[in-house]
């Protein structure tokens, strides 16, 4: 399972489109869900989210930029908590805040990679050896 502020939203997901307490316990009924196969996470994170998600939105385009722009405008945790001179830039700092939340209380493995100082290409290197080792270990 592998998570990531701008790229897979598995986790912080819910905490868009719904407001932050309902979407903690939409991702814990999905933690019950998963416990019996032992999950591990896979978790990519950014020293600075904001600038990495301008970054994620500049290489991505125009019409990803607009469309998350559309998600966010229409979230109900948009609605009802920004008033700001920099709406996308509060939204990732609080979206940030709230996942590490819930990352705190995960309860299955996690492997934690910072995308600032680890190359996509080493992280996929790494990942390959935790498939490796979980799956030696499980067989």
């Amino acid at each position: 399972m592998q998570e990531s502020l701008t790229i897979q939203q598995q986790l912080n997901f819910p905490l868009v489109i719904n407001q932050v307490n309902e979407g903690k316990k939409l991702i814990f009924k999905i933690f019950q869900k998963l416990e019996r196969v032992n999950p591990t996470l896979i978790y990519l994170f950014s020293s600075d989210p904001v600038k990495h998600f301008r970054e994620t939105m500049r290489k991505r385009g125009v019409g990803w930029q607009e469309k998350t722009e559309e998600t966010l405008e229409n979230s109900l945790w948009y609605k009802s908590s920004f008033s700001t001179r920099d709406p996308v830039g509060t939204f990732i700092l609080e979206l940030t805040k709230h996942t590490e939340d819930v990352i705190r209380q995960y309860p299955f493995k996690i492997h934690r990679f910072n995308v600032d100082v680890i190359s996509y290409s080493d992280i996929q290197k790494e990942i390959l050896k935790i498939i490796k080792v979980n799956y030696t270990q499980n067989t």
